[in-house]
């Protein structure tokens, strides 16, 4: 629940991912892991998810709006399926893997109104004067952040994990606040919205 006030939240709002996927996604993460335990900060099972935006610190007041108008959003847009998942290292420069930052998984999706609800979203941001990332959008849940470079032996076998070719129905989003500690971050879930037609999968 979500209270007015002036705490400022670190927040963002996020597809939440069929247990199917986050399975699947897990023994590929346990493969990642063997390849480089050290030179990558790999994120838990419990914190996957898909992130639409990040909404940066804000008052509880603005989030309280933010949620509101979330509701209306996600209450518009139907359920919709994702395909074809794979592995990737993030830059990729003419096809080649050169000093990466970013390992996730990029998913395809047929309906285009996803990327109309992200514009949705920035609308919202606009309205509440914050901050925008303008970086075209793409469809990926991120399993971690390079800290050490990574051997051209081990950008080749992380790329070479393979992925189910399954087909995933996304149900739900949650709006999340992020608290960063030693460890890493840590998600809490504020608020959740069912999209419209939700099934189970």
């Amino acid at each position: 629940m979500i209270r007015g006030g002036s705490r400022e939240v670190r927040s963002f709002v996020a597809l939440e991912l069929p247990e199917s996927l986050k399975n699947e996604i897990a023994g590929a993460l346990d493969k990642c892991r063997m390849i480089s335990a050290k030179e990558v900060k790999w994120v838990e099972f419990q914190n996957l998810h898909f992130t639409l935006q990040f909404f940066g610190s804000v008052n509880e007041d603005s989030l309280s709006k933010i949620s509101h108008s979330l509701k209306k959003i996600f209450s518009n847009l139907s359920s919709f399926a994702m395909h074809s998942a794979t592995i990737e290292l993030y830059p990729r420069n003419s096809d080649k893997y050169q000093n990466p930052r970013i390992i996730w998984v990029r998913c395809s999706c047929n309906d285009i109104s996803i990327e109309n609800t992200v514009c949705d979203i920035q609308d919202i941001m606009e309205d509440l004067s914050l901050p925008i990332d303008k970086r075209p959008f793409k469809m990926h849940i991120t399993l971690g952040r390079v800290k050490r470079s990574l051997s051209a032996e081990q950008i080749i076998q992380l790329s070479n994990i393979n992925l189910s070719g399954s087909v995933w129905t996304i149900n739900k989003a949650t709006l999340y606040e992020s608290r960063l500690n030693s460890h890493g971050p840590e998600y809490f879930r504020l608020c959740s919205y069912e999209l419209k037609n939700s099934r189970q999968t």
